[in-house]
């Protein structure tokens, strides 16, 4: 390894989309990295892509799809050992609480902290609150990046949702809400691959970065706890 070890271990296939182009659209693109991008499978890794533009990396990152939420924290407990052995120094989570109860987000947090806290690296997990399209919804102009017809009035009088005042990570379904929104011009997002790419590369990572934040706290949360390995 030539550069700082990185995981990230994710929930699933939105959530590595989103984390991958946040890392080389907006992170690191002009830092030196490599990039490997896997899928647990069974109980093993499939490679999806490798990416470098160095030969001397400042970050060697490995990026997982645990495909599962609740595969997550023990996808890492069960390999932190080894990941440190290699030396990696900084290992995070990303998942939702979905279909959990929002309740719930504090106890599984602790819980999270509580299992980490031992093993000596910088090791978390990050929560989408309910959902991760709670945060593509806070950069809610990239909708008329889809289709210029989807303004706030539109939205609002075909779903009854005041987009521009919407409490995102507090919406206990923001897929169906960002689903509804797409339907009224006849777009359907079922979290397949294509639907996704087709959301996030018209997100506005300068505005989620700076503005962002203050609408979704845990969307600040996750780009804070990034910047502490890659600032």
């Amino acid at each position: 390894m030539n550069g700082k070890g990185v995981i990230i271990a994710v929930e699933g296939q939105t959530e590595r989309i989103f984390v991958q182009r946040y890392l080389t659209h907006h992170l690191i693109p002009n830092r030196g990295y490599s990039l490997a991008i896997q899928r647990l499978r069974g109980e093993g890794l499939e490679q999806l892509q490798i990416s470098t533009n160095s030969t001397a990396p400042d970050f060697d990152v490995l990026l997982v799809d645990c495909e599962g939420d609740d595969k997550v924290l023990s996808f890492i407990l069960e390999r932190i050992e080894g990941w440190i052995s290699k030396g990696y120094q900084f290992i995070t989570g990303l998942r939702d609480l979905f279909p959990a109860p929002p309740g719930r987000l504090n106890a599984m947090e602790a819980s999270a902290k509580s299992l980490l806290q031992s093993f000596p690296v910088d090791a978390g997990i990050c929560f989408a609150v309910m959902e991760i399209e709670a945060w593509f919804l806070v950069n809610y102009a990239h909708l008329t990046e889809i289709d210029p017809r989807l303004t706030t009035q539109l939205i609002q009088q075909n779903t009854g949702v005041n987009i521009s005042t919407l409490a995102f990570e507090a919406d206990h379904h923001p897929t169906s809400t960002l689903r509804a929104i797409l339907r009224i011009v006849d777009l359907e997002y079922s979290k397949r691959e294509g639907e996704v790419y087709r959301t996030v590369t018209r997100l506005d990572f300068n505005y989620l970065y700076i503005d962002g934040r203050a609408l979704a706290p845990r969307l600040g949360e996750f780009f804070d706890r990034l910047d502490n390995v890659f600032s």
